[in-house]
């Protein structure tokens, strides 16, 4: 039988994001999400697949990987929602493999049925388990969760995977977070909503395309539910219904485009149990109830300011840029103009001889160049008298006789 043909309230979603963010932060379980305890690698980008377990154990869902892409980093994620005094499966069998894995959220009471309620989330670090490769359709089969949520199923509400990848191009602002996170709308405070997360980043000048994925369980088919995230730049924008088995019962699979606005440094994801008239129906169909165990989000910061690239960047202190790295050639290898250094003009041309005098006289001589151009000499007077001595100048034209 289907979670959605049910009247108690579906309790568990498994959600992961990836985030553009260097930091990532330690979840402890209760009823919010935060950084990974394990070290998470950096890359180009994630891949996020699933598949939901409710109904029936095991299933198999597909890992597609481009083949310019390199594996990085290959986080397992499942989640239970199962009857206190049955707990829960911190085992997981991969491929025929069992896989132990930590607990990053609850026991947390959810709801009660026959009994209370408790979710769980687990997750482990299987990269070394060469599971997933590049340029290939990978294919997980995941099973063997045990525990008891009704006479119907065992609680295990789904399993997926994050890929951390990398393509040789920039590499991407990216983080990740996990933990617990429970809601429904017509539960009392802290289980009536999530907490909401934020994630920063570098700005940009222009507007970028962000990737946030999600990994979720626990919304039934139908379910209103919402995906909201909003920027420091004020700008708030809301995916509607988006979430709602779409990766078999009790689990979904999402991987969304987000605009980032010019300018903007962080960004705020939160799900919600709600519709767009923002209401929480007390009849079928209801609202969404929501285990969030994850979110990510990655987007690619502006290049590095180039010197040699032509493109003159004022504002990473480029003065100049003339497309090469070449010193004294006018634009320095650092982009800063070439220093001329200011030096002593060159000895200059004779002057003109002056003219010869009238009866001895000697004609005026020259002014001195300038910068020590030599002047020329001055007139000779006409024969017989001596002519006034010119002034130190140019060097005139030797007169004629």
């Amino acid at each position: 039988m289907s979670r959605n043909s049910r009247s108690r309230i579906p309790a568990t979603f498994l959600a992961i994001a990836v985030l553009a963010s260097s930091s990532v932060a330690f979840a402890d379980g209760t009823e919010t999400l935060g950084i990974p305890s394990v070290a998470i690698v950096g890359g180009t980008g994630v891949i996020v697949a699933g598949v939901g377990l409710e109904d029936s154990q095991p299933e198999t869902f597909a890992v597609e990987v481009p083949a310019d892409a390199a594996v990085e980093q290959v986080l397992l994620y499942w989640a239970q929602e199962t009857q206190r005094n049955v707990g829960s499966d911190n085992t997981l069998t991969v491929n025929g493999t069992e896989v132990l894995g930590d607990l990053i959220g609850g026991p947390a009471f959810f709801f009660p049925l026959s009994d209370d309620i408790d979710a769980f989330s687990f997750r482990a670090d299987i990269t070394d388990l060469a599971m997933v490769h590049s340029g290939t359709t990978n294919t997980l089969t995941v099973g063997g969760l045990e525990g008891v949520l009704d006479p119907y199923n065992t609680g295990a509400l789904g399993a997926g995977v994050v890929v951390i990848v990398d393509d040789g191009g920039p590499a991407a602002e990216l983080a990740l977070i996990d933990g617990l996170d429970l809601a429904y709308c017509g539960f009392p405070a802290p289980r009536q909503d999530t907490v909401p997360q934020s994630f920063a980043f570098s700005p940009s000048a222009d507007e970028r395309t962000g990737t946030l994925s999600l990994l979720v369980g626990s919304i039934g088919r139908d379910r209103a539910n919402e995906i909201r995230f909003t920027f420091d730049t004020e700008e708030t924008t809301s995916w509607f219904d988006v979430m709602g088995s779409t990766a078999g019962d009790a689990f979904d699979v999402v991987q969304l485009d987000v605009t980032v606005p010019a300018g903007a440094e962080s960004l705020t994801v939160s799900l919600h149990s709600n519709n767009a008239a923002d209401e929480c129906p007390t009849s079928w169909p209801l609202n969404a109830s929501l285990s969030w165990i994850g979110a990510a989000f990655s987007v690619v910061p502006d290049p590095a300011p180039v010197c040699g690239d032509g493109i003159v960047q004022a504002d990473a202190g480029e003065q100049c840029d003339d497309g090469n790295t070449v010193d004294g050639d006018g634009c320095e290898s650092d982009c800063t103009p070439t220093e001329r250094s200011c030096r002593g003009g060159r000895g200059g041309r004779g002057g003109h001889h002056g003219h010869g005098g009238h009866s001895g006289h000697h004609g005026h001589s020259g002014h001195h160049g300038h910068s020590g151009h030599r002047g020329d000499s001055g007139h000779h007077g006409h024969g017989g008298r001596h002519g006034h001595r010119g002034h130190d100048g140019h060097r005139g034209h030797r007169g004629h006789r």
